[in-house]
């Protein structure tokens, strides 16, 4: 019988917006066999769906063409604005073991982050929540970190980010972790599921089950940040983990908004293992979802446009709207 091969990628961080995804890949980033760029990808769905149209990318002028398409993404312009990072073409063509779509992702975030040697590569994005399955089809060796923010604190934190509405948030909740959670039953042991309320409470241990669940050792960095991860909320600019930084529904929240989200999502958060008054699974019509949708789009607009202007942070927001798929049925 011959050895077995360590796992070397890749891993997927997902999980809902304001849900700890951000703490989880900086926390698993101090670990020196795991490389995860700063930046989440958000484009693969995308890619996926659309990737025959891109024609023979073995070709470096079709290549050079796909990159030029893609540059403008909110990936490439987060990693320019923030990080000071291009991604070259012929770079990354250069990357590139193949042309298929497995071998351009990876090879993109190794352009991004050095990936040490017998290393862990992966991805951090949000929005793959509901994606696991596709995923699973592209790479079927992948695993994933789920990570799980109670809906109560995640409705909360959707509203003081952004001003979104929370009954909004919580049918989205409902919808794609309920997506997850299906996804984690046919996964064959692929998808590992952590409670952000855990990880505040008990990193060393949630973390332990992280990297066990890659075949990693164990190390001490990994239980605490070396510099803030969050920018938005209560624990902006924050270089450690707040513990306290969950249950504020308890104090926070109004006894009917509380009824109105469990009304929506409690059938999930009980599945997912809270505690609950009422297990409903109602549902917004609709035309209540488009209505708050674009609500929340304006208020988005109206939080970018401080920095890029009115247009500029429309177009922003249509390319992350056109990377993410956001748009419900």
């Amino acid at each position: 019988m011959g050895a077995i091969e360590p796992f070397q990628g890749p891993v997927f961080v997902v999980g809902m917006p304001r849900s700890g995804t951000k703490l989880l890949r900086d926390l698993m980033n101090q670990h020196p066999m795991i490389a995860i760029p700063p930046v989440e990808t958000e484009l693969l769905p995308r890619w996926a769906d659309r990737w025959p149209s891109y024609g023979d990318l073995s070709d470096p002028a079709v290549f050079r063409a796909f990159h030029a398409s893609e540059v403008g993404a909110a990936y490439f312009i987060y990693l320019r604005e923030e990080h000071q990072l291009q991604v070259h073409a012929d770079e990354w063509y250069a990357a590139c073991r193949g042309h298929g779509l497995a071998d351009v992702f990876e090879a993109l975030v190794r352009q991004t982050v050095r990936v040490p040697s017998e290393g862990v590569w992966g991805d951090k994005s949000p929005g793959y929540v509901t994606r696991i399955p596709q995923i699973r089809r592209i790479w079927p060796h992948a695993r994933f970190i789920h990570i799980i923010r109670d809906c109560r604190d995640y409705c909360l934190s959707m509203q003081s980010a952004w001003n979104k509405d929370p009954r909004r948030a919580a049918q989205r909740w409902a919808d794609d972790v309920a997506l997850a959670l299906d996804a984690e039953q046919a996964a064959e042991g692929t998808v590992l599921r952590v409670h952000y309320e855990g990880l505040l409470g008990a990193p060393e241990d949630t973390m332990r089950g992280v990297l066990a669940h890659l075949g990693l050792d164990w190390d001490p960095a990994c239980a605490s940040l070396a510099r803030p991860s969050e920018n938005l909320g209560s624990t902006a600019g924050e270089a450690r983990i707040v513990a306290t930084n969950r249950d504020k529904w308890r104090q926070e929240m109004a006894p009917d908004l509380r009824a109105s989200i469990e009304a929506i999502a409690g059938a999930t958060l009980a599945r997912a293992g809270y505690d609950v008054d009422q297990a409903g699974s109602e549902r917004l019509s609709l035309a209540e979802r488009r209505m708050a949708q674009v609500r929340d789009g304006f208020h988005l607009v109206r939080f970018d446009a401080a920095e890029r202007g009115w247009m500029g942070a429309l177009r922003f927001r249509w390319r992350i709207f056109r990377d993410s798929g956001a748009w419900e049925g």
